[in-house]
């Protein structure tokens, strides 16, 4: 899920060399909340 989210991220960066070579190296923090506002589930990369 982060690579694919990353992917989404980097497909509106002006610099795609610096993006393609940079693949699966961003930080992330992702968090799915539901309708009630609890936190479903949570994955990170740093």
């Amino acid at each position: 899920m982060l690579n694919r989210v990353e992917a989404g991220i980097r497909a509106f960066d002006p610099c795609l060399s610096c993006s393609t070579h940079a693949a699966g190296q961003m930080p992330l923090h992702i968090q799915l909340v539901g309708a009630n506002q609890n936190v479903i589930n949570e994955v990170w990369r740093d």
